[in-house]
């Protein structure tokens, strides 16, 4: 803006020497325009910089590696045109700890609109804020700026991509659990434990008819099954800091996996420690839509530093460890000496995602290796 302060004044001097030297109408003409078209510029922008407004526009959603488009629209109430309006576009994903800014500029006519596409190709999974900040109105040469505290934020949650996984169980499991703690307020799908018995209903499941209950009351009676607290299959998502594909890539197996457990029939604990809230999240999956609630809040979860992890607030609780406890662990850093007591605590089968720690990694633990990149990536088998 300075420059072309400058620039203008350096523009006039010449015509003012020009005029003084040639004084003819030509160069008359060339300094009123030179005086009058910048004053009328500025004067414009004056008027209408309390007409501008703006609205952010985004995707209701998308899946990694789809494009955003985002498309920022300018309303102008006033009857004077803004020459230039101008505004920063900030979009930063919490998971990855990636951010992309873009200056975004477009005139708008006199009580009209004009918007501004942005594209945001290859998106990564996460939560992305998008913010809309330093709007301002510009003149036409650029003279005078007219900031505005308007401020303008929308979130865009990246799912996961879908891979096909195959899960391999070891040995005989009970699919419906194994928990050793049940809830003693809400009925299950437990199998294993009875809650309560009611009267059947058509539409029942036969399955859970109580036959030799039914026989002695000549009327049918089902049976309500237990809900667990802990499952014995747990789902362990490791979130320290790494780098952004590997990030997303553990997120994206993580998920899938648990999706996997759930197609074989096998309920399971999914749990992880957000670093953005402080908060261990746990979520027992047994059907779907738990699922779905599962990954949108993995989705929406951040990295961790050293300090803290996942693997040090599952050994603190304690009570989701036993000796039935199978294990998944899903993590960005392996060689740690949380993943060396989870072995000895329990049933453990390690994911490593990337290559960090590996050099650090007891040999003896059960581990695979995923690559830190998610890439063209066909079915997963999963063996626990």
């Amino acid at each position: 803006m300075r420059r072309n302060r400058i620039l203008l004044a350096v523009i006039l001097l010449a015509l003012v020497l020009l005029e003084l030297y040639v004084n003819n109408v030509f160069t008359l003409i060339l300094l009123l325009a030179g005086i009058f078209l910048p004053l009328a510029s500025v004067l414009f922008s004056v008027f209408s910089r309390n007409g501008l407004s703006a609205e952010l526009m985004v995707p209701a959603g998308l899946r990694r590696g789809d494009t955003a488009e985002i498309k920022t629209v300018f309303h102008n109430s006033s009857f004077f045109p803004v020459a230039a309006a101008s505004g920063e576009l900030t979009i930063h994903n919490t998971l990855t700890d990636t951010e992309l800014t873009k200056s975004i500029r477009c005139p708008v006519s006199g009580r009209g609109s004009d918007e501004v596409q942005v594209f945001v190709e290859e998106t990564e999974t996460g939560q992305m804020y998008i913010t809309l900040d330093n709007l301002s109105t510009r003149d036409l040469f650029g003279l005078v700026k007219f900031p505005s505290d308007h401020r303008l934020r929308r979130v865009v949650l990246v799912e996961p991509d879908h891979i096909l996984t195959e899960v391999n169980v070891s040995e005989v499991r009970e699919t419906e659990g194994e928990s050793e703690k049940f809830s003693i307020l809400e009925p299950g799908r437990d199998v294993s434990e009875t809650f309560d018995v009611r009267p059947y209903v058509p539409g029942d499941d036969v399955r859970a008819v109580h036959w030799k209950l039914s026989a002695k009351t000549d009327d049918l009676v089902i049976r309500r099954f237990v809900k667990p607290i802990n499952y014995s299959v747990v789902l362990l998502v490791e979130l320290e800091n790494a780098t952004p594909s590997a990030l997303e890539a553990c997120v994206c197996y993580a998920a899938n996996f648990s999706r996997g457990l759930l197609d074989t029939g096998i309920m399971h604990t999914f749990a992880w420690f957000d670093g953005g809230t402080d908060e261990y999240c746990s979520f027992n999956v047994s059907s779907y839509e738990d699922l779905d609630a599962a990954v949108f809040r993995l989705v929406c979860s951040a990295p961790h530093g050293e300090e803290d992890s996942s693997a040090k607030r599952f050994l603190m609780g304690g009570e989701q460890i036993g000796k039935n406890t199978t294990l998944l662990f899903v993590t960005t850093h392996a060689g740690t000496p949380e993943a060396d007591e989870l072995a000895v605590r329990c049933r453990t089968r390690i994911a490593a995602v990337g290559k960090r720690g590996l050099e650090n990694a007891d040999p003896a633990l059960q581990m695979d290796k995923l690559p830190g990149r998610i890439g063209k990536v066909g079915t997963m088998t999963l063996n626990i």
